[in-house]
């Protein structure tokens, strides 16, 4: 059981580092998105209504 224990706790640390490069990889696009959304209602490119449209699709495809 011993020799089964070290692969399996390996592939587990693994699969964890997967899963938080991941949500890394998730809250740096938010971040960029949101950013490059925020720089173009301040300059006024989009209206409040598109900003805010564009928020939400960020917000909703990002979760």
């Amino acid at each position: 059981m011993k020799h089964f224990r070290k692969p399996l706790v390996l592939v587990v640390i693994g699969f964890t580092g997967l899963l938080f490069s991941a949500g890394c990889v998730s809250q740096i696009a938010r971040s960029e998105m949101t950013r490059r959304n925020e720089a173009e209602f301040k300059k006024g490119k989009i209206t409040p209504a598109q900003y805010r449209k564009q928020r939400d699709e960020i917000d909703r495809n990002l979760k």
